[in-house]
């Protein structure tokens, strides 16, 4: 793979164009594809942006990728851009180009093919990408239904990167003992009106933190829903408040959005 002066690069890259997994291994490196059936859009070049001023980047090297053949590719290194010049930078590649930080801790690399890959530190892609099996979830979805001409490397990209675990889509699929069953737990009691608000708020909130130390896999659908519920206990119960009250038992309001929460979930 000839990369022209610079030669770390060939670190990132393997000659498919793909992300190298010994590269992936230096800081432990998270990465996921993204779809882009229409190129860059600025919603993605958003996300990089964020996800570059996380790890106070504010310059990436850049380079076009070619394909030279089959089994090699070759990427024109540039000097470095500011991340304000970034959308216009890409616009100047074309399709197929390779984004990453000086020190290399992330990169991306964009294909007129149709996907983005997206790789980095943990700093990094909890920027870009909130949930990484989500998104891998999204592109293997994507990529089995994509009208793109080339559906073999879409499919190929997908199966690199293919989730290393599934999300929970119903209830029956949430193990016992895990964080997220003991959440569903409090809102069957509460729903019955058979816990104190202030109790109810802590075990939530606390619960709701060792869903995210263990990396619990609720879906996109289900976490939605959990979500509304820690919304309504910020909004609408804060702890504070009822610290300043006496504790009681939760009102019909209370009872009847958690009967509301558990009806949601059951659809799923």
């Amino acid at each position: 793979m000839n990369m022209g002066s610079d030669r770390r690069y060939q670190e990132i890259l393997d000659s498919s164009g793909l992300f190298n997994p010994s590269w992936l291994r230096i800081d432990q490196k998270d990465c996921a594809p993204l779809p882009a059936p229409e190129g860059v859009d600025s919603s993605t070049l958003a996300c990089l942006a964020r996800g570059f001023a996380a790890i106070r980047c504010f310059s990436v090297l850049t380079g076009s990728v070619r394909k030279v053949d089959p089994d090699d590719i070759r990427v024109e290194v540039s000097p470095p851009t500011a991340i304000e010049r970034l959308p216009q930078r890409i616009a100047e590649l074309g399709d197929d180009a390779l984004i990453a930080a000086p020190d290399l801790s992330a990169a991306v690399v964009t294909d007129s093919l149709g996907y983005v890959l997206v790789a980095g530190t943990e700093q990094f892609m909890a920027s870009v990408v909130p949930n990484v099996e989500w998104a891998r979830e999204d592109f293997e979805h994507y990529a089995g239904h994509s009208l793109k001409k080339s559906p073999r490397k879409l499919l190929e990209v997908a199966l690199r990167y293919a989730p290393r675990r599934r999300s929970w889509r119903t209830l029956s699929e949430i193990p016992a003992g895990s964080a997220t069953s003991e959440n569903i737990r409090l809102l069957e009691i509460v729903s019955q009106g058979d816990i104190e608000r202030e109790y109810f708020a802590r075990q939530w909130f606390e619960t709701s933190r060792r869903a995210l130390r263990e990396k619990d896999s609720p879906s996109r659908a289900m976490q939605h829903l959990l979500d509304l519920v820690s919304q309504e206990l910020e909004n609408r119960y804060p702890i504070e408040s009822t610290l300043q009250e006496e504790a009681g038992m939760p009102g019909e309001e209370l009872k009847n959005f958690a009967r509301y929460i558990l009806t949601e979930l059951h659809k799923l």
